[in-house]
């Protein structure tokens, strides 16, 4: 018998049966320790099981079955300190899509869970102050919100801020002006806008385009106002019209004004064409 070839299955089959027997043997039995039990709840929804068996000497599943069987850890989806993206968009009253698409654009701070299938994790108290924060407005109607919880929050915090956002539609029909108008004087830097730095609805990873979003307290103050052709300027006071035209008198030149009234030169030209030259 012993001078008979062995099959080389046969082999292959010994040989793996041996390393799995070898494995058994440094794993099996082997009483978990206080530090193994710490490493599971430091890394649970951060790595995953085939990950922190690697680093721990176990198995799988033997990983698996000490956090959920012996533990008792929650999974980390259902953890108490974190929402999906999925309950996340629920609370907002939107499209999943849109929540998902964001956490992966890191416009809210969230994770992929370490599994096979792609699972947002958001801490809890972080995504309650994005809601919370006025900026993030822009994002989805706080009036529409399902979560009571949240919904009471945003409406305190509504009332503290006393302002809101409108859009570039708005800010036209509220001074019958056009979009080229109100897209001129943002480019211009005379009205401020806010420009949603990633795609509204979570879809557009490289989007060149966004929305602009204004503040009512400002489109609405009593000194902005859309300057009409062939309308003086409203900045100009009467006492700096008189002091221009005495300048062009004396032969002051348009950059010798400016520099005497501490204004750039293309205001001072401006004032002087539709002002004074009129």
């Amino acid at each position: 018998m012993s001078g008979m070839p062995i099959n080389s299955s046969l082999l292959d089959w010994i040989v793996l049966s041996s390393k799995a027997e070898a494995a058994r043997e440094t794993t099996h039995g082997r009483k978990w320790t206080e530090e193994e039990d710490q490493y599971l709840r430091d890394h649970l929804g951060w790595l995953t099981d085939d990950e922190m068996g690697a680093e721990l000497g176990r198995s799988r599943l033997g990983v698996h079955l000490r956090w959920s069987r012996d533990l008792h850890l929650p999974s980390p989806s259902k953890a108490p300190d974190v929402i999906t993206a999925n309950r996340a968009a629920e609370m907002l009253g939107i499209d999943v899509h849109k929540t998902a698409g964001w956490v992966d654009m890191g416009l809210i701070p969230g994770r992929v869970m370490p599994a096979g299938r792609k699972i947002r994790l958001i801490n809890r108290v972080s995504f309650m102050v994005w809601a919370c924060s006025p900026k993030n407005w822009v994002y989805f109607n706080p009036k529409k919100v399902k979560d009571l919880h949240l919904k009471r929050l945003l409406q305190l915090k509504q009332k503290r801020w006393a302002d809101e956002w409108w859009t570039t539609a708005q800010v036209c029909k509220y001074h019958g002006v056009d979009a080229r108008a109100v897209n001129m004087y943002v480019h211009k830097g005379w009205l401020k806008s806010f420009c949603s730095p990633v795609s509204y609805g979570g879809r557009h990873y490289d989007r060149v385009w966004s929305f602009h979003y204004f503040l009512k307290s400002e489109v609405t103050h009593k000194d902005f106002y859309f300057r009409h052709r062939g309308e003086p300027p409203r900045s100009v006071t009467p006492g700096a019209l008189k002091w221009i035209k005495k300048a062009l008198r004396m032969g002051w030149t348009c950059a010798a004004i400016s520099r005497s009234m501490k204004r750039d030169s293309e205001t001072i030209r401006n004032w002087i064409k539709n002002c004074v030259a009129r």
